[in-house]
């Protein structure tokens, strides 16, 4: 697992994965597999106002909306490693800094 995030006690999210994306979901009880499609390796999570976020690799980008997981096209050529939302505007970031061959990629995707 590479990232964690909560709204509360009671609904705290974790992901990561290796050959495709893990999403658990902790309800103050106990951890259960939360997504139920493929998704690529994720890297991070964000817990917000409008959803869960999850990033990962090949620019990957989805929110779950409470009953289901809807992609954002991000055209991110990179891994995606972190969300943050804000007001509702979410800001992701992604790529290597220690390679020089690759550039990094921010952005806000919102109202």
């Amino acid at each position: 697992l590479r990232s964690v995030h909560g709204r509360s006690r009671t609904e705290i999210y974790a992901v990561g994965g290796d050959e495709s994306g893990a999403v658990l979901r902790w309800d103050g009880e106990r951890w259960s597999h939360f997504a139920l499609v493929y998704m690529p390796p994720l890297h991070a999570v964000f817990a917000g106002g409008s959803g869960v976020w999850v990033c990962g690799d090949e620019g990957y980008l989805a929110r779950w909306d409470g009953q289901r997981w809807i992609e954002i096209a991000t055209g991110a050529g990179v891994a995606l490693t972190g969300a943050y939302e804000q007001q509702g505007d979410l800001f992701v970031t992604g790529g290597n800094i220690l390679d020089t061959a690759a550039s990094g990629f921010v952005a806000r995707y919102g109202e």
